[in-house]
């Protein structure tokens, strides 16, 4: 394909469409090409790739409809005294099952106040933002992650905001939640610099079953360790500040490159204002607490100076590890293909809600390997304004099996599987009630 121009791409996900014309394996590419017309494309790509097959195949696809105004979905808002007279700045969303009811909620940013929208169950939504404690008119939204942070079941949503303190949501259950930022250490760095927080990233980086969060920034970015009751800030100890503080970090993401059972950062990085371009960072988490700086041998890509904005991760070619797609202004997209992180064995666990076809978003995977124990919620949501592959994705190291997999649905129920054999995609589907 010829790049004829630019673009000025800021957010990035996955999503799988199939042209019903052609055979989804004769899609992949040679092992020797950088090129890709495998059916699962960013959503950057998606209309531009739907426009031929509609002039050729009309009848054969599906529509859309705009239900906005029907729904009760409105940017236009009011509260009380607090009007809108124009549209507000929306920046990205996030949907999950925030009260358990069986029904997908959505939770949007704004450059302005941030707006929760509860499903009712019959296609329409409620603005339940004031009396869920979350109306802030003066917030300035970057991007969120949404996770069940302190371990009580219910899920967060910690929101990076631009130029001043980021938000901690903890939800309280019973429909409300209680911004707890300042008092848990999440408000801030160690610094109490008030920096333009980017995309976070949310994993469990010292494998100690509580989920730590990483937020790129203007400075040196930040990583904040749960532990337990607060946050502790070890960028510096962690050997992540001497290296991102070089650079404005956008997509920050949390992968297991490598397979080998710990988190690694990738941030996709570019100058905020004068767009000055800037090598993005690859850090291999050593097992001990520190990262360290393995860009220089991870391809010719690492090489090169970019204005990045959005990353995400997905395994597009299904060989086992982790590949990278990254949107950089003025430049097209750029896929990384993984070569050899799947040199160590690996498993896949795809929990979907009853009848197989929805995946079961906020679900908790627990994986235990030994004496390595693994979590990860199932919020694709991820980064700078991104979504990720929904599978969630575990390195074995060398282990030839996972000694158990255990689930616990969104509405709390669990359900555990025993000696899972690894390299191999695990799909779960809930029982009926």
């Amino acid at each position: 394909m010829k790049r004829t121009m630019g673009t000025d791409g800021k957010c990035v996900g996955w999503v799988e469409v199939r042209d019903p014309r052609v055979n989804d394996r004769s899609c992949l590419p040679p092992r020797g090409s950088r090129t890709s017309t495998h059916p699962t494309i960013s959503f950057a790509a998606l209309l531009l790739s739907l426009l031929p097959l509609a002039a050729a195949a009309e009848d054969a696809l599906p529509v859309f409809t705009d239900v906005t105004a029907e729904s009760g979905i409105d940017v236009k808002q009011s509260y009380g005294d607090f009007k809108l007279t124009n549209i507000i700045e929306g920046t990205g969303s996030g949907a999950a099952f925030f009260d358990a009811d069986g029904d997908l909620d959505l939770y949007v940013l704004n450059y302005g106040p941030d707006v929760l929208y509860r499903n009712n169950g019959d296609g329409t939504f409620t603005d339940v933002t004031k009396q869920a404690g979350l109306l802030n008119p003066n917030g300035r939204a970057m991007s969120a992650a949404v996770a069940d942070l302190n371990n009580d079941g219910r899920l967060d949503v910690y929101v990076t905001n631009d130029g001043m303190e980021n938000f901690y949501h903890r939800n309280n259950g019973k429909g409300t939640f209680s911004n707890e930022a300042l008092l848990t250490g999440l408000a801030f760095g160690e610094g109490g610099q008030g920096v333009s927080s980017m995309g976070p990233a949310v994993g469990d980086v010292d494998r100690d079953g509580r989920l730590d969060v990483y937020v790129p920034d203007m400075g040196y970015g930040c990583l904040l360790m749960n532990r337990g009751e607060y946050f502790e800030d070890r960028t510096a100890e962690s050997k992540l500040a001497v290296v991102c503080g070089q650079y404005t970090g956008w997509g920050g993401l949390l992968i297991d490159y490598d397979n080998d059972g710990y988190l690694d950062v990738f941030i996709a990085n570019g100058n905020a204002h004068h767009e000055y371009t800037e090598e993005d960072v690859l850090m291999r988490n050593d097992g001990t607490g520190c990262f360290i700086d393995v860009a220089a041998q991870s391809g010719d890509y690492f090489k090169q100076k970019y204005v990045g904005r959005g990353a995400t991760y997905a395994d597009y070619d299904n060989d086992g590890d982790l590949d990278l797609l990254v949107v950089n202004l003025n430049d097209s997209p750029r896929l990384l293909r993984n070569d050899g992180g799947n040199r160590n064995n690996w498993l896949k666990v795809a929990p979907k809600l009853p009848g197989g076809k929805s995946d079961a978003l906020g679900a908790r995977i627990t994986v235990k390997t030994g004496s390595l124990t693994q979590i990860h919620d199932l919020i694709p949501v991820t980064g700078y304004l991104s979504q990720a592959d929904p599978r969630a994705h575990f390195g074995l190291g060398k282990a030839a099996k996972a000694d158990s997999v255990e689930i616990r649905w969104p509405n709390g129920q669990t359900v555990k599987l025993q000696d899972v054999q690894a390299n191999r995609t695990l799909t779960v589907v809930q029982k009926e009630k």
